[in-house]
Order: C-alpha cells, then sequence, then structure tokens
C-alpha cells in the first residue's frame, strides 16, 4: 500500500495482511481491480477475460486467513485493528445482549480489551487452537464468519456484478492449527465454487 493512501499505518512494503477480509476502503480498491482485469477488452479479439473460456479459475486472494499466525497485533496497525475490535464488539453484543455480559460469561478478561469505546481483543492463534473456552470459541467463531462473508460477497461481485464466467476460489492457505482451526477455515471457503490448495516441494521455495 503506498503512503499516500488513506489507510493509516501501512508505510510502504508492510503486507497487508487480513486487511482486506475487513476494510471497506481497501476492500473497494480491491473491487477496482476485479474490474480492470475481468471486463477491460482484450486488445486480441476483444474478449475480456471474465468472458474467455479458457480462464478456469479466479483466486480471490493468496494464502492470506484470519486464523494463519500472519493476523496478530503486530501485523495489523492499531487504526486499522480498532474497526475489526469493534466489529467483534457488536458482534459480542448481538449474542450476549452487552459486552460487560459477555466478559462475565468467558472469565478471561484481557488487559487489550477496550469495552468503553466497543472494542475487544483478539487471541493469539495458538490461545485459539489450545485453550478453547468460550472466549477462544467466540473469537475463532467470529473470525470464520466474518471471513466467510467477505468470501461469499467477494465471490458474487466476480460472478453476479461482473459476469465472471469461470469458478471462483477464496484463498489457498493453511491455518495456524489444522486439527481445530482447519476445518473452520475451510467452512470459510465453502461457498464458492471449488477449493484450492498449493503444495511446494523439491525445495525450500
Amino acid at each position: 500500500i503506498a503512503a499516500n493512501d488513506p489507510i493509516q499505518g501501512y508505510n510502504p512494503g508492510k503486507k497487508p495482511f487480513s486487511l482486506l477480509f475487513f476494510h471497506p476502503e481497501f476492500q473497494k480498491i480491491y473491487r477496482g481491480w476485479w474490474k480492470a482485469i475481468l471486463t477491460s477488452p482484450n486488445p486480441h479479439g476483444g474478449v475480456p477475460l471474465g468472458k474467455e473460456p479458457a480462464l478456469a479459475l479466479a483466486e480471490l486472494c493468496n494464502e492470506d486467513s484470519y486464523l494463519f499466525w500472519t493476523f496478530s497485533d503486530d501485523s495489523i496497525p492499531e487504526p486499522q485493528r480498532k474497526l475489526l475490535e469493534k466489529a467483534f464488539g457488536g458482534w459480542l453484543i448481538k449474542k450476549y445482549g452487552s459486552l460487560q455480559t459477555a466478559l462475565a460469561a468467558w472469565s478471561a478478561p484481557d488487559a487489550r480489551d477496550k469495552p468503553a469505546e466497543g472494542r475487544i481483543a483478539f487471541r493469539p492463534q495458538w490461545d485459539l487452537a489450545n485453550k478453547k473456552d468460550a472466549r477462544s470459541q467466540d473469537n475463532a467463531e467470529f473470525l470464520a464468519r466474518n471471513q466467510k462473508a467477505f468470501f461469499d460477497s467477494a465471490g458474487a461481485y466476480l460472478k453476479k456484478d461482473l459476469g465472471f464466467q469461470g469458478c471462483v476460489v477464496a484463498s489457498n492457505w493453511i491455518t495456524a492449527d489444522g486439527r481445530v482451526l482447519g476445518p473452520l477455515d475451510k467452512w470459510s471457503n465453502s461457498g464458492l465454487d471449488t477449493m484450492d490448495r498449493h503444495g511446494y516441494f523439491g525445495g525450500r521455495h
């Protein structure tokens, strides 16, 4: 992300892990890229890529997931993390009636929580996979549902709004724990046409 873009906290070279799943301005930019890629006429015949029968798959994003190690306080700058923490807080209010009720049900306070601002912090991936208490379960459920909502809406944009005729794939990444978080990640991919799993072999790359 360029230094002059209105997404605070991202200096040139900093990778926007997970930002696409929740940031509305970044999603607008992202949809603009897809529109240009899939609807621009091909100079060799005029058929845009979105209607090119040789194009079998469109992948929404490559190797990113809320449920991998790259989802952390270190990877998402605080000004942007605030948006997602407030979304988590809003989801908890719908589930429990209030943030105070949710925090009391968890019995797992976190110094990073800011309930007065409507913000609730996310646990590290290791905690989600290993503690499995009520806070970890709610944390994992919110992230899985939020990620699925993005994939479903982005896939519908490609197929219904842009007229893409091939298959849409969500992402192709693994999770921090294949036993516990892997099924949640696969479920978040399940609203699209197919799933992709990249396999690397024959050296470090």
